[in-house]
């Protein structure tokens, strides 16, 4: 995260910065890189979507529509849709086509900030996690729910498919401590264990 409204692309190589990315205010929440890598996407509390040129460092779109801050974006695995997750009273996730920043679907069903989205692998499954403590399923192409995973005590930070797609993991806040793990085979809708994990203090 960001609270400068700004990115920086750095050389991995020789460690330099390539380019800074200014425009957002205020803060940067998320960032995520194209499947061909030309592209980066930000999302910021302004509350904004801009990508831009990783070549080049030029500014290409900028997309609106979310009414509080983007707590997370996702580009499907082929590229063509971005997805983005709101905060605050706006709990919508919206779908973008990537390339003209035409909204495509807003998926409504949680009742707080969406704080983490993602693909599978193949494109066909959206997961979200929210602060209502659920994890959803949603289907990546016509943006319909599938499924309501629960079993979280706190909010639902993060989550992310296996490489493969078989698994889900989900990751909850501090009251919760649980890392949960969903099977796959048959549609990410069982437990199939969790992971318990602390904090120091």
């Amino acid at each position: 995260m960001s609270w400068d409204g700004t990115v920086h692309l750095w050389d991995m190589v020789t460690a330099t910065r390539k380019h800074t990315l200014p425009g957002h205010t205020p803060g940067v929440n998320s960032i995520a890189f194209s499947p061909n890598r030309k592209t980066l996407a930000i999302g910021s509390n302004d509350p904004t979507i801009r990508l831009w040129d990783v070549v080049t460092g030029e500014h290409k779109e900028i997309f609106t529509g979310h009414t509080y801050g983007v707590h997370d974006i996702a580009y499907s695995p082929e590229g063509r849709t971005l997805a983005s997750s709101g905060g605050g009273r706006h709990t919508t996730i919206r779908l973008w086509d990537a390339g003209t920043g035409r909204p495509k679907q807003a998926l409504r069903g949680h009742t707080n900030t969406v704080k983490s989205i993602a693909f599978s692998p193949d494109g066909r499954t959206l997961a979200s996690g929210g602060w209502d403590k659920t994890v959803r399923l949603w289907d990546g192409v016509t943006g319909t729910q599938k499924h309501i995973l629960t079993g979280h005590a706190d909010f639902v930070t993060s989550v992310v498919f296996s490489p493969d797609g078989r698994m889900l993991a989900s990751g909850g806040a501090q009251k919760d401590s649980i890392i949960r793990l969903w099977g796959c085979d048959c549609g990410c809708t069982e437990a199939v264990t969790h992971l318990a994990y602390g904090f120091c203090h």
